[in-house]
C-alpha cells in the first residue's frame, strides 16, 4: 500500500498528502468495504521515511559489492517458485 501511495503522491504533486486515503478491499470480507490504513503520523512524514527506506533497498540491490546469497532460513523456501532451480532443498 505504501508503494502505491508513494507513486501516487509523487505523480500528483498538487495532492494534499494528509487527505490521501490508502486502503484495501478485502476479498475475504467484501462486506467490510474499504479498509483504510490510518497512520498515526502525517502522510508527508511517512512518504519521506518510505522514500529513504526504498532508496536504501534499491541501492543495496544494485551495489556490485553486495553479493546475492541464498537464504539461510529453510522456511523461506517452502513456497518459493524458484526452489527447483536454486538447488536448495
Amino acid at each position: 500500500l505504501l508503494f502505491y501511495a508513494f507513486i501516487y503522491f509523487n505523480t500528483h504533486k498538487s495532492v494534499d498528502a494528509d487527505r490521501l486515503k490508502v486502503g484495501i478491499f478485502s476479498l475475504r470480507n467484501l462486506s467490510d468495504g474499504f479498509i483504510e490504513l490510518k497512520p498515526k503520523q502525517g502522510w508527508e512524514e511517512i512518504m519521506s521515511e518510505f522514500e529513504k527506506i526504498l532508496k536504501g533497498i534499491i541501492s543495496e540491490m544494485t551495489d556490485p559489492n553486495t553479493p546475492y546469497e541464498q537464504t539461510k532460513e529453510q522456511d523461506n523456501c517452502k513456497y518459493c517458485d524458484f526452489k527447483s532451480i536454486c538447488n536448495k532443498h
